[in-house]
């Protein structure tokens, strides 16, 4: 979860993904080692383009809230 979160940091997170860090902390603990993993893959392979408020899992995971 850290480097996820310290990766993001890196590239200067958005106003929005600010306001929405406990949002997002949440979501990435929910998540099972596994999907941590390819989180961690798409951040590497989509680089800036990547925003994890508009992620599928992020948005399904919003939702049951």
């Amino acid at each position: 979860m850290n480097s996820i979160i310290s990766m993001k940091s890196e590239n200067k997170m958005s106003p929005q993904e600010n306001q929405n860090q406990p949002e997002i902390s949440n979501y990435i603990s929910s998540l099972t080692e596994q999907e941590k993993q390819t989180l961690e893959i798409a951040k590497s392979h989509l680089g800036t383009s990547f925003n994890i408020m508009k992620s599928i899992g992020f948005l399904n995971w919003k939702a049951k809230q």
